[in-house]
């Protein structure tokens, strides 16, 4: 006899799957470009996610701090959309509140499900000739970068990297090396398309951290200095992308971080614009973006786009939400480390917290699937690493 309750949560859980997988394939390739309707889709989207949320309220039993911690959350949400127009940390908190009742597990096989049908969707489009290429000049490497049908090559190299976070973390135990030696060469091919140099830096910083993790002792160290590792990391980068780009040394010729712009195709020049244009303050501000279609084609820094999150944290979501991210990243990485031995979560967020400061997608909900460990660590009754594995007999085994 089937399940009434557990064929309905999955249900809801393929609407979800369902819809995300339209939304990145409308708004995250080339379509978006030439097509009108990116912004039907994206209401189209809030509608159903709204929905989704509704029904579970409705239909699921949640604890009362679980319903404190959405009410709260609600409170920054409204605030920051009211003051932003932007509904980024609004559907964040939403997505969160509706993985509440799933498990880790869930978490990681819907987004690797999503970002896999995604990636063969837009590839497979791209070659029957339905969705163009979109092709990007390096200006500081004098080479042309094909987007394969996404909206723009960086997309195609992130959407690669966080399919291959995803297998990474949902199969560590199961991995051999002559599986990491077949996925990377899959990854060579779409990076000699992609030109995605941070994105392949950060594949292969994943695998060397799978490594770490699977054949040394890292794992031996103690939570605390493992948890203290990644704080002292995140909060360096906050800190290191509002003083790079407010530095008098940026303006100034072969300096550190003159060269470090030239590297980063002018980011720091354009964190110091906006900065310099906005300010910082509580709550963030509307800030004004250039539109993609001046940002195809384009080099160097002739556009107007804030590529660092922690920046965009900061200006455009205001001090509360950037305090609330540290606060929710730091303390699920302990959590997750301490109560359930799951010292494979540093991988994810590790990398994530390298996305940050050189591009915007740390804080897109399709992207970042950290966000959604949060509730089902703090939230979740069935315990958030239930269905990952015993790691702790990992650990143990190896000592």
């Amino acid at each position: 006899m089937i399940n009434s309750k557990n064929y309905f949560t999955k249900m809801l859980l393929g609407v979800l799957i369902l819809s995300l997988v339209i939304l990145i394939v409308f708004t995250r390739s080339s379509f978006a470009i030439y097509g009108a309707s990116t912004d039907l889709i994206n209401k189209w989207f809030q509608i159903i996610l709204l929905m989704l949320v509704g029904v579970s309220m409705i239909f699921k039993n949640y604890t009362a701090q679980l319903l404190v911690f959405f009410l709260f959350g609600l409170c920054i949400s409204f605030t920051s959309f009211y003051v932003t127009k932007d509904k980024t940390i609004l559907n964040i908190l939403l997505i969160m509140f509706f993985f509440s009742s799933y498990s880790k597990k869930t978490v990681v096989k819907s987004f690797l499900v999503v970002n896999i049908l995604s990636f063969a969707i837009i590839i497979i489009s791209n070659k029957l000739g339905l969705l163009n290429s979109v092709f990007v000049q390096n200006g500081s490497f004098s080479s042309i970068k094909n987007s394969l049908g996404f909206i723009h090559p960086n997309t195609l190299g992130i959407t690669l990297l966080i399919i291959n976070l995803l297998l990474v973390y949902l199969y560590r135990e199961k991995l051999k090396v002559w599986h990491v030696l077949g996925i990377n060469f899959i990854n060579l091919y779409f990076y000699h398309f992609s030109g995605a140099r941070t994105s392949m830096a950060l594949i292969i910083l994943t695998y060397i951290m799978w490594a770490l993790f699977k054949y040394s002792t890292v794992m031996l160290l103690t939570p605390g200095k493992l948890v203290l590792a990644y704080s002292i990391l995140i909060l360096f980068l906050f800190f290191f992308s509002y003083y790079s780009s407010m530095s008098s040394s940026l303006f100034v010729t072969k300096t550190f971080l003159s060269h470090l712009d030239e590297l980063l195709t002018g980011r720091l020049t354009l964190g110091n614009m906006f900065i310099q244009e906005y300010g910082i303050n509580l709550v963030g501000h509307q800030v004004s973006f250039s539109s993609l279609d001046n940002l195809i084609y384009s080099t160097g820094n002739n556009y107007r786009i804030l590529d660092n999150s922690y920046l965009k944290l900061l200006i455009n979501y205001g001090l509360i939400v950037s305090i609330s991210y540290i606060f929710l990243n730091i303390a699920t990485v302990y959590k997750s480390i301490k109560t359930e031995n799951d010292f494979w979560i540093l991988i994810p967020f590790t990398i994530f917290a390298f996305i940050g400061f050189s591009e915007q997608s740390m804080l897109y909900f399709w992207v970042n699937f950290t966000f959604f460990f949060t509730n089902t660590v703090f939230f979740d009754d069935n315990g958030g690493n239930a269905e990952m594995g015993d790691e702790r007999h990992c650990r143990e085994k190896i000592r």
